[in-house]
């Protein structure tokens, strides 16, 4: 896959490159930046969908390959001077001149005020254009998933739409190239047929994950119980070899409760340590920054992180043992991408599971919108519509399966290759009938209705009260 993507840059093609998560797509990106040409001061734009991701993305292109790279989204500088010694400058050369640029889609089109950014006259620039000679498009599906009105509602980012219109103004020259592990055929078709010239080279390789393990989960009660959450707790509780677990949730006021839960569950001397943490869109960039990097990191304190999707995409993990989304995912491509933050590092297996409602067992799929997106809902949507309305026709088949899930994934994104369902570990998913227990794959108890109640009320307890030995140390701290 690599080579590939490399020749079809140095013969000057356009190319599509399907590839699962953590198959190393980042190198062809390095090698073409590379072999440029350095006397000729070349540029490449690569547009990321997320801040998070853009830092990781310049922290490892300049640490690993050693190439000039600058991450441009709201938070970077805006005056003159740091654009012109770092980016570009019209007038004098610069002595270490960017050689890759990452970018957050918005940044390309005029704002909510009516205004370019600086990238964005830049690269209406004729001089700077000339100077681009390739466009990176990572995680490419975000398209059509982020750029379009889907199903009544609009576009989440619609500046990913723009995107088609962009090509247009720019040198023909351009070399355009679309990264993704998600490419089912609806979106691979919007993306090659708006961005992409017809003599496009098309790489696929599986986007199967062979050390994964998915299962699926029906929780007693509602998903705002949040004793649900307890089976991600060791039992009793090891800092020191508990598993690191991510656990995406669509709701940032859920997040805070879930996390607040599992730390007062914890012995007194771990709570408010940070074992326990959240991550959304609603909190400070140092918070962020420090709260990643304590999860990913080695040494770090924090074992289970409770995130929105700003984790979901393209962020390596190399330590993840336990992924779990809460409540059906908003599409198929939000399953897949959340469920490849698994381990990636040798063949050590990894737990995705979805955690369901019983209603999703209950709907009719017959009153589902005509359509050939695979991921639409029942009926339009709106502002104020609920979880079931919004639920998308594949994620309810995907808890109703009883057949395999990887094949159930493999199907979605069309992926034929031989290895698309291959696995390491002894189960491939819990729809085998070869004595799967989502339980014993949990470092907790997994809570469900045989659960004596004076236990489940215990549990409820804990983080309310502590018992009368204890109190002298909650005083103290």
């Amino acid at each position: 896959m690599q080579l590939r993507a490399i020749l079809a840059d140095r013969l000057g093609k356009e190319s599509l490159i399907s590839a699962g998560t953590g198959s190393g797509k980042t190198l062809p990106i390095a090698i073409n930046i590379l072999l440029d040409d350095p006397s000729k001061n070349l540029v490449t734009l690569t547009i990321s969908p997320l801040t998070r991701l853009q830092a990781t993305q310049e922290q490892d292109f300049v640490s690993r390959y050693g190439i000039q790279t600058f991450a441009i989204n709201d938070h970077t500088p805006c005056d003159d001077t740091w654009w012109t010694t770092n980016i570009y400058s019209s007038g004098r050369p610069i002595k270490l001149p960017a050689q890759h640029l990452i970018i957050t889609v918005e940044q390309l089109f005029v704002n909510g005020h009516g205004h370019l950014s600086r990238i964005g006259n830049l690269v209406r620039t004729p001089k700077f254009q000339k100077l681009i000679v390739r466009i990176n498009v990572d995680e490419a599906h975000f398209f059509y998933t982020a750029g379009f009105p889907l199903f009544g509602a609009p576009a989440f980012r619609p500046a990913w739409e723009k995107l088609a219109g962009l090509k247009v103004l720019l040198r023909p020259s351009i070399r355009w190239h679309m990264f993704s592990a998600t490419f089912p055929p609806h979106i691979l078709t919007h993306v090659k047929e708006r961005l992409l010239k017809p003599s496009f080279e098309f790489i696929q390789q599986t986007s199967n994950r062979p050390n994964l393990i998915y299962a699926t989960h029906q929780v007693p009660g509602k998903l705002d119980d949040l004793c649900n959450y307890e089976c991600f707790l060791s039992t009793p509780f090891d800092l020191s070899s508990h598993p690191h677990i991510l656990i995406f949730v669509d709701d940032k006021a859920l997040t805070s409760k879930i996390t607040n839960h599992l730390d007062a569950c914890l012995p007194l001397e771990y709570c408010g340590k940070g074992i326990v943490k959240h991550y959304h869109s609603g909190m400070s960039t140092d918070y962020l920054e420090q709260t990643h990097g304590d999860f990913v990191s080695p040494t770090g304190t924090c074992k289970i992180l409770v995130t929105t999707s700003g984790q979901s995409v393209g962020v390596d993990f190399p330590n993840v043992k336990i992924v779990a989304t809460i409540g059906l995912p908003p599409t198929i491509v939000d399953a897949l991408q959340r469920g490849g933050r698994g381990i990636r590092v040798g063949d050590e297996h990894a737990l995705f599971v979805v955690f369901n409602k019983s209603w999703a067992l209950e709907i009719d799929e017959d009153e589902f919108m005509e359509g050939t997106d695979p991921d639409r809902p029942r009926t339009k949507l709106g502002i104020h519509s609920r979880a079931q309305e919004r639920a998308p026709l594949l994620a309810i088949q995907l808890v109703r399966s009883r057949t395999c899930l990887r094949k159930f994934y493999a199907d979605y994104l069309d992926d034929h290759a031989v290895d698309a369902l291959k696995h390491l570990h002894r189960f491939c998913c819990d729809c085998h009938n070869n004595g799967f227990d989502l339980g014993s794959l949990l470092p907790g108890r997994l809570f469900t209705d045989e659960i004596p109640a004076e236990e489940t009320k215990a549990a409820r307890a804990v983080s309310t009260y502590r018992p009368k030995t204890d109190r002298a140390a909650l005083e103290r701290r």
